[in-house]
């Protein structure tokens, strides 16, 4: 069975999930909501990240990103080779953001390691792009 999101009708009426808005937020509401339910020992940041709509591991890899930028920028390869063990969603989602950063047009290709679901090691090739501001939307990690 696929699970389909509901997208809104109107404008007007309001999603239950995160999406492309206030992260911090989304989490936030999400989190109390959990503890308010089930107690301090009920939380999981995977719960919290499913209630808000995103990839458990989004908010780790722009939490990663943002810090890393503090000391300069991070370039599109390194911030996948920062990551224990990149899987191909993983290279999507990171690539997705990167392209909302400020890049100049027509970056140079270069070629990233990732691991396949059947436990191989894979390359893609993704433009040389770079993070220089924080990551404040998780557009393309959502669940």
């Amino acid at each position: 069975m696929v699970r389909r999101e509901k997208i809104p009708a109107t404008s007007s009426e309001q999603r239950d999930t995160y999406h492309h808005g206030d992260l911090k937020r989304a989490l936030t509401e999400a989190a109390l909501g959990l503890v308010s339910e089930k107690g301090p020992k009920g939380f999981t940041l995977r719960e919290v990240a499913r209630r808000a709509g995103v990839s458990a591991a989004a908010p780790a890899m722009s939490g990663m990103l943002n810090h890393a930028i503090t000391d300069g920028p991070v370039s599109l390869p390194d911030a996948v080779a920062m990551l224990d063990t990149a899987y191909l969603g993983h290279v999507i989602v990171l690539w997705s953001w990167a392209l909302m950063q400020p890049n100049p047009e027509g970056a140079e290709s270069t070629t990233v390691r990732f691991r396949s679901l059947d436990g191989r090691d894979r390359e893609i090739a993704v433009p040389r792009l770079t993070f220089t501001e924080p990551i404040t939307t998780l557009a393309g990690a959502a669940t």
